[in-house]
């Protein structure tokens, strides 16, 4: 093993991209920066400095839409400019759940609407936990049971050491079962 500094070592994480709904209109902003918070929550991290960061306060809608390799380009797209100088509100079709002010993406495979609960700052970041009031999921992303299932979404990874989506794989086992094989040795 080679020490290579003091670097987060977690990624990738699922690409997102973030609606909000400022100045009157439609927002979005690609967020890599994101993690599960306990079962119930997401964390988000939004650097201070974006035009989306000012639309985070306790208590705020915004929502979390999963990206596909079908979304990428435009993903990255909303990523790219800012909100302030550029109207994105036109980038993604848009429907509305029950929160008028989460825009959500039409064609997402997986999208949230939610609703901001704690904000944690650091130095450069604002670490939104948010928690989703409502998801909605293509049908043909769903399990036979109803459940999201990700082998058939193929949600886009961003990895920030290489600075590169990648696509996820297939199933390689069974959670809280393959690791039994260990018990009876």
């Amino acid at each position: 093993m080679k020490n290579i500094g003091s670097t987060v070592g977690l990624y990738p994480t699922p690409d997102t991209v973030v609606g909000t709904v400022q100045d009157g209109r439609i927002n979005w902003m690609n967020v890599a920066h994101v993690g599960v918070w306990g079962v119930d929550c997401m964390m988000l991290s939004i650097g201070k400095p974006h035009y989306t960061a000012r639309a985070l306060h306790k208590g705020a809608h915004l929502s979390v839409n999963l990206v596909d390799e079908d979304m990428m380009v435009r993903a990255d797209y909303v990523g790219i400019v800012s909100g302030e100088m550029t109207d994105k509100s036109d980038v993604f079709p848009v429907f509305h759940g029950q929160l008028d002010d989460a825009p959500l993406i039409e064609n997402a495979p997986v999208a949230m609407e939610c609703v901001i609960e704690e904000i944690h700052e650091t130095k450069t970041h604002f670490n939104c936990i948010v928690r989703p009031v409502n998801t909605y999921a293509r049908e043909d992303v769903l399990s036979e049971n109803g459940k999201i299932d990700f082998e058939k979404i193929h949600p886009i990874l961003f990895e920030m050491q290489q600075t590169r989506f990648l696509r996820t794989g297939d199933a390689v086992g069974r959670c809280w079962d393959i690791g039994k094989k260990l018990i009876d040795q």
